[in-house]
């Protein structure tokens, strides 16, 4: 399996330790669907250890409790996260990845980018 798509988001395998999550343009977060997401992402995964690059879809949309939710099933798995870089494409995006990574609270490495290109050379530092 190369790639799976579920409501909210299209999982991809880059490489041997590298996942790409591409969120749908317009995509609507709730905490329901990031339940729902992780549990798609631990078997698309088999649960080993991997790098991720996230793309935020232009206008994705998420509510503070969405959000929490997303990053604690982050935390859940961070001794299978080796790093995430994510990319956004809007200002406004930006500032909900902020609240994101605070209640990451940095488990593991984490980074906001605005071109996939620099995310990916970030992650091969890791």
């Amino acid at each position: 399996m190369d790639s799976i798509t579920s409501e909210t988001r299209t999982l991809r395998k880059l490489s041997k330790n590298l996942v790409e999550i591409v969120f749908h343009d317009n995509a609507l977060l709730t905490v329901d669907n990031a339940i729902e997401d992780s549990r798609i992402y631990d078997e698309f995964t088999g649960k080993k250890r991997f790098k991720k690059l996230v793309i935020i879809g232009l206008y994705t949309k998420g509510n503070v409790e969405a959000r929490k939710q997303i990053a604690l099933e982050n935390s859940k798995r961070r001794t299978k996260i080796k790093a995430e870089a994510i990319v956004v494409k809007t200002p406004l995006i930006k500032v909900g990845v902020t609240i994101y990574q605070f209640y990451l609270q940095q488990k593991y490495p984490c980074k906001v980018f605005s071109s996939r290109e620099k995310a990916l050379e970030w992650l091969e530092e890791f």
